[in-house]
């Protein structure tokens, strides 16, 4: 009880000046959750989820870590994420899935990859080279990036598109995408780094790819989409929503300080300024909307949107609710990642 309160009292005390300012990780908040979410030795445990852990959350965990200016702390989640998914053998991309077998051991359990957690790990090894200097990180960061490019692009009427993992994407009428695998921080700090035209091409792909995938009244893409030489379609196999997955892109589009390309989203905002809710899911082919309330982080997200969109009223409105929220989000690993990251964000790519 007392961690759990200790917990929700750091978290209460994050925003406490004008949601228009800059924004920077707080040592006692990241410390409150490295002691909710991250194991001593540095695992991210995604505790609403049998406590597993994700490549995608261990990247989370080395931008939150530099951020916070922690190097003890993202030196260990890093040498976790090496130690245990960084074990494929013939590449540098990590294992996207680790937890505990149907012996009871635990170990990865799926050694495909899984591409927003390997630029995700290499973002947070570049901005850690940025923070502290050390040439071996921006090195490692570059390993995985050339390995990206090996394996995981696929040229479509000869636009590049940024495959999800390594194999299970192709179908026989097309490619299976996911617009929030486009990380476009870590894209753009890709393009600082290499001076490979592909990461620009991916950049402004993904966010068209993202345009013309927008479905329904309120205009959002949903979280996968089939690309074939007749354009996109909704993958309904996976998902009809705009939700869980595809609630990262604007956080995306905000973190690489991209208005323009986030004014398409200014309809939920709409909505919210109407109603006061959001919901945890939209339905892009139906007229449907969950009826339960969107977690902490997604409001978060929205509210760093708003930010970028000069809608203050709106981002201090959203900012309110999330925190209201996350103080009575116990176990929510993911809305409070996304809560924090949506703080991040704020700093720019």
């Amino acid at each position: 009880m007392h961690r759990r309160m200790a917990w929700l009292l750091m978290l209460a005390t994050l925003w406490t000046g004008s949601v228009q300012e800059g924004w920077a990780l707080d040592r006692k908040l990241w410390n409150a959750y490295k002691d909710r979410f991250i194991s001593p030795d540095g695992r991210i445990i995604d505790r609403g989820n049998g406590q597993m852990s994700h490549s995608e959350g261990q990247g989370y965990g080395l931008i939150l870590a530099v951020s916070a200016d922690d190097r003890p702390g993202f030196e260990r989640i890093w040498q976790w994420t090496r130690d245990n998914l960084q074990v494929r053998g013939s590449d540098r991309l990590l294992a996207w899935a680790w937890g505990q077998r149907p012996n009871g051991q635990w170990a990865v359990v799926d050694l495909n990859n899984a591409t927003d957690g390997d630029l995700l790990v290499l973002y947070g090894l570049l901005k850690a080279f940025e923070r502290w200097h050390d040439e071996p990180y921006r090195s490692q960061a570059l390993e995985l990036a050339r390995d990206i490019k090996k394996h995981l692009v696929a040229n479509v009427q000869n636009v590049p598109v940024l495959l999800p993992g390594y194999y299970g994407f192709a179908e026989p009428d097309g490619l299976v995408l996911n617009p929030s695998y486009y990380v476009y921080p870590a894209l753009q700090a890709l393009a600082r780094y290499d001076n490979d035209p592909i990461w620009n091409r991916l950049l402004e792909g993904g966010m068209d790819l993202t345009h013309r995938a927008r479905r329904g009244p309120w205009n959002l893409p949903p979280d996968w989409i089939l690309m074939n030489p007749d354009g996109l379609d909704v993958f309904q196999k996976r998902s009809s929503r705009f939700g869980y997955e595809a609630i990262r892109v604007p956080l995306y589009l905000a973190w690489a300080d991209r208005p323009n390309a986030l004014q398409p989203w200014s309809m939920v905002l709409d909505w919210f300024d109407k109603t006061g809710f959001l919901p945890l899911w939209v339905n892009v082919l139906e007229p449907a909307v969950s009826l339960s309330p969107a977690p902490a982080g997604f409001y978060a997200v929205w509210a760093a949107a708003a930010q970028r969109l000069n809608r203050f009223q709106t981002a201090e409105k959203l900012w309110n609710q999330a925190r209201e929220k996350v103080e009575r989000e116990k176990d929510d690993y993911y809305s409070a990642t996304l809560y924090l990251l949506s703080h991040r964000a704020l700093e720019g790519p």
